[in-house]
């Protein structure tokens, strides 16, 4: 099993890091308690209503919406509350990502994501391949109660292996952003995730 890195309820092993170097998906269940999870998607939800988010494929002239259907938010600190902690959760990944890898990771971006229902992300990399903008790509899903019916599924191509990954609450799915091509099926029910790209030292912009 070899040594174990703590990050929050999350413990990371040398065989978790192992995986991911190799380019494959780490998978956690239940890495936060289901009240913060269900805590931290009301107060999402509260934001989205106020206006605060905006349609993740308002590109130049609108030209991505047909690549992704969903509504984002950027979450910057001061964060307090289930957000909050959900923020520390990834940061202390970030230390254990750091030092298991053996990455520079200087920081990462948070992004909360809403998809309606009908709502998809066409197949991609979180990053150009050689870039150090995103070297991580971290998902915390806010779901309670999904069901196969409710669609929504992440599919990815781990060495090119089909992984399909259902979006459910409390679940954390972890993979290299350059080297795992994945997609967003279509949500027939309103669906909630959290994502953290972790960027090296000298990254100076965001990329999609």
């Amino acid at each position: 099993m070899g040594s174990v890195r703590g990050a929050g309820w999350v413990m990371w092993t040398d065989d978790d890091m192992m995986r991911l170097a190799d380019g494959d998906l780490v998978l956690r269940e239940h890495v936060l308690p289901q009240e913060v999870v269900r805590t931290a998607r009301s107060d999402l939800s509260a934001r989205f209503a106020a206006g605060d988010a905006y349609h993740a494929g308002t590109g130049k002239q609108g030209q991505h919406r047909r690549v992704r259907g969903d509504h984002i938010l950027w979450l910057e600190p001061p964060l307090d509350g289930a957000l909050g902690q959900i923020w520390t959760l990834f940061a202390q990944l970030k230390v254990a990502l750091r030092d298991g890898l053996r990455l520079p990771l200087a920081s990462f971006e948070l992004q909360a994501a809403r998809y309606e229902e009908g709502a998809s992300y066409a197949k991609h990399h979180d990053a150009f391949r050689g870039s150090n903008a995103r070297l991580v790509t971290a998902i915390l899903y806010l779901n309670e109660g999904w069901c196969p019916d409710d669609g929504g599924h992440l599919v990815a191509w781990p060495h090119g292996e089909r992984r399909e990954v259902a979006p459910l609450g409390g679940r954390l799915v972890v993979f290299r952003s350059e080297s795992v091509l994945h997609e967003v099926q279509t949500a027939r029910a309103e669906r909630w995730a959290v994502t953290a790209w972790y960027r090296g030292a000298s990254a100076t912009h965001f990329e999609t």
